[in-house]
């Protein structure tokens, strides 16, 4: 089952403009608790995600731990 990770809870909007819900957050959730990892978006998030010491240390255990990270 798919779960929207994010910076801080609430909403991020699809491509198509439609309001997603935001599950939880990379602070409450452990990344190791995830099967895989799926990032989704442009060159701009891939750089804010970078400067964000905790998505970047998500990302650094879903690689540890062997975790498939797909990033579109």
């Amino acid at each position: 089952v798919p779960r929207i990770v994010g910076a801080r809870l609430g909403a991020v909007r699809s491509a198509s403009g439609q309001g997603v819900p935001v599950e939880a957050t990379v602070e409450s959730m452990p990344s190791v608790l995830f099967d895989a990892l799926a990032i989704v978006g442009d060159e701009a998030l891939a750089r804010r995600l970078a400067a964000d010491g905790l998505a970047s240390e998500f990302v650094r255990e879903q690689y540890r731990h062997c975790k498939p990270i797909y990033l579109a």
